[in-house]
This record gives C-alpha cells, sequence and structure tokens, in this order.
C-alpha cells in the first residue's frame, strides 16, 4: 500500500509538466493547423484522373487550390491574402468554362459538382445569375455564359449517360428563351430575372454569338432555330477589310459599328473568330492578319485597333489559349505552337514567386505586366492545354 501510494504520489507531482507538455503539443498542432489553412485551401474540387502535361497540372492544382470559394465556384480572381472573408465573387462565365473542361478531362465528378453549383447558389427564376457575390445573386444574366452552361449540360449529359444534366439543361433552355429571346428572333446580351426589365440598348456583342452552342440548343428547342439563322448570317458580314469583327450589330437597322474608342479587345476579337470558325465560316483573313502581327511583334497585345495596330502594351493568358485553338482547329500547327509557347512562358515557374500575394501564385497563369490572377484567363488556359498538348508536345 505504502509503495502504491509512493507511486500515486510521485505520479501526481509530475501532472504538471506532463500538463504543460500536452499544451505544448495542441498549441504546436493548432499553429500548424493555421499555417496550413493559409497555405492551403479549404475548399477545392473533383481532380482528374490524369493531365496532358505538367502546365495543366500546375494551374489546375493552383486554380482547385486557391481560386475555389465554399460553395464550389470558382472565383473572379486570386485573393491577394489567404484568409480572405469578404467580397468574394463568382461568375457564371467560370461554372461554363468549368463544365466544359470537365467533360474534355472525362471527369463526371467535376460535372456533377459544377451542375449542382448552378442549382444551389446561381438559378435565379429559371435563370442563371451571372454573378454571385458574397452569396447574393444578381438579378441579371449573361447569355453568352448561359448558352455555354445548357451546352455544356447537353453535351455531358451523353457523354456521362446522365439524363438529370439533360432535362436541367431543358428547362434552363426555356427560361433563357423566356428572359432574353426578342419577337423577332435574337437573344439580347443579357435580362433580368426578377422584373420585366430588358437590355435597353439596340446593339448586341457580337461576341456573344456562340453559334456552336446555339445549334446545340436548336436541338432541345426548335425556337432557337431563328436565333441560330439570324447570328450566323450577321456574322458572316461583321468583318472589316482586313478581318477584324465589328463588335457590335443592330439587328434593327442592319447595321455594324466598332468600338468608338477605336480599341479591340483581342479576346472578344478571337471569341468571335471561333464562333464563326465553328460554324464554318471563313476565318482565314482574320487569322493570316493575326500572324502577321506575331511576326513583327512577337507577341499578341490585349488591345488593338481596326488596322491591327498595338494599342496596348498588357498581354493576356486567354487571348492565347484562345489563339492556340482557333490556329489549331484551323490547321495552322506552326501559328498553333508559337501561341502556345507564349502562353507557357505566361506561366508562374518560381515557387517562392509571391507576385504581392502572400502565398505562392506558382502554376498560375499571369498578366503581363502583374495583376489579379484572373478566372477567365486559368480555365482557357485549361481547356487549350488539354486540347492541344498531347498533339504537339
Amino acid at each position: 500500500m505504502i509503495i502504491g501510494r509512493g507511486r500515486r504520489k510521485r505520479f501526481t507531482s509530475n501532472v504538471p509538466f506532463v500538463v504543460l507538455f500536452i499544451i505544448m503539443i495542441i498549441v504546436l498542432l493548432v499553429s500548424s493547423l493555421a499555417v496550413s489553412r493559409l497555405r492551403h485551401p479549404l475548399e477545392t474540387l473533383p481532380s482528374p484522373r490524369s493531365f496532358d502535361g505538367q502546365a495543366e497540372l500546375e494551374v489546375w492544382n493552383f486554380t482547385s487550390h486557391h481560386m475555389v470559394n465554399k460553395a464550389g465556384a470558382i472565383e473572379q480572381t486570386a485573393s491577394y491574402y489567404r484568409n480572405k472573408s469578404k467580397n468574394i465573387t463568382s461568375l457564371s462565365e467560370s461554372i461554363g468554362l468549368l463544365l466544359d473542361y470537365s467533360i474534355l478531362s472525362h471527369d463526371h465528378k467535376l460535372f456533377v459538382q459544377q451542375e449542382q453549383v448552378v442549382k444551389q447558389s446561381f438559378m435565379l427564376d429559371q435563370g442563371i445569375s451571372w454573378r454571385v457575390m458574397d452569396g447574393e445573386r444578381s438579378p441579371v444574366n449573361s447569355t453568352i455564359d448561359d448558352l455555354r452552361i445548357i451546352a455544356a449540360l447537353t453535351r455531358g449529359s451523353g457523354q456521362f449517360h446522365d439524363p438529370s444534366a439533360l432535362h436541367f439543361a431543358k428547362i434552363l433552355a426555356t427560361g433563357l428563351l423566356t428572359h432574353d429571346a426578342t419577337s423577332t428572333g435574337w437573344l439580347l446580351d443579357y435580362s433580368s430575372l426578377t422584373s420585366i426589365a430588358h437590355q435597353q440598348s439596340p446593339w448586341l456583342a457580337v461576341w456573344y454569338w456562340n453559334l456552336a452552342n446555339v445549334r446545340t440548343l436548336s436541338k432541345l428547342n426548335k425556337k432557337y432555330l431563328p436565333i441560330l439563322l439570324h447570328e450566323r448570317e450577321a456574322l458572316a458580314h461583321a468583318t472589316n477589310h482586313v478581318g477584324l469583327y465589328a463588335l457590335f450589330y443592330n439587328p434593327d437597322t442592319h447595321t455594324y459599328r466598332f468600338p468608338s474608342s477605336n480599341r479591340l479587345n483581342m479576346d472578344d476579337e478571337l471569341l468571335t473568330a471561333l464562333h464563326a470558325q465553328s460554324c464554318g465560316l471563313p476565318t482565314k483573313k482574320f487569322r493570316n492578319h493575326l500572324a502577321i502581327l506575331l511576326d513583327k511583334s512577337t507577341l499578341i497585345p490585349a488591345e488593338v485597333s481596326e488596322d491591327w495596330t498595338i494599342k496596348s502594351s498588357v498581354q493576356s493568358p486567354a487571348i492565347y489559349a484562345l489563339a492556340i485553338r482557333l490556329f489549331y482547329r484551323a490547321g495552322d500547327d506552326d501559328d498553333a505552337i508559337r501561341c502556345l509557347h507564349l502562353l507557357l512562358d505566361m506561366q508562374v515557374q518560381k515557387k517562392g514567386d509571391l507576385g504581392g500575394y502572400d502565398y505562392s501564385i506558382y502554376g498560375a497563369f499571369a498578366m503581363k505586366p502583374y495583376s489579379p490572377i484572373f478566372s477567365f484567363d486559368q480555365l482557357e488556359s485549361l481547356l487549350s492545354l488539354r486540347q492541344v498538348m498531347r498533339s504537339f508536345l
């Protein structure tokens, strides 16, 4: 008994040291977790099983680790601070691009996850809000984004044998007609989803006319057929003498116009060229002048004038990603490879390169000069890398 009590007494006398040791361990674990939370994502995405090269893997890792919010949507920009708490903005644009990527990468889990993001975070009266900020849905839609989402849901339903996605696509296609279709057979750029208010300007954005997606929707609902025919006919006559596209069209007066500033966004021009290419319209003049610009300046700027004069020193990864696809689909492999190398040069290669962020932006595609990391650049780059890397490298 004396020995027993002695043992208990000795154990009891060491309790403060044991407790202190345990507390120190807990503090270290909590500190480690806090650091981990700053360095690593609280949210992520279902990941494809394989990647077509290191560049695609790295940009995927960056995007899925640093640009995903709690709702599972991609944020418009990467926050400079990991412990962000407000002004979290996501666009419907990102959902459509990520759905397209899930189809290219044969990732059904990612496809379903993004479909749920639409249903849970972006739906508003059978329409899709174009922006969600801090959980609040904008009452306005964006038809270019809606078309991409609905067409991707339709294609994915076939690839993944997912009838629920097709059912959802049909609901959205009907809602888009309700909110944005005109009585004369056009789609407005945007409309209110909560009132009868519509776009007031008679000028439509030509780069919104994703004819491949409109064609897909016409198979769901025949009311899209006149829209497809009208947009294709107008797009066929939208270029000037050097192949650049007038970015606005007035269907009431059958007239085109360029931006009054004489500064054309190259991403809008490239999107329009891709839309034309998708429905068999010629893009050779545009591609030839784009190749000449590359020959002279070894870059594609963010803005040009109506005669291809460079109007900006900024370079955007998305522009090169779009140019890659335009050249690649036309069989212009040399020009596609040139743009691919220019795109890869814009990927952050140094793991310690912060670029003003409090965490590494290694793997991200960054504009030149440095600016916020945009989701559009990351997702368009992912799409192009997935489509061409296996062919070229």
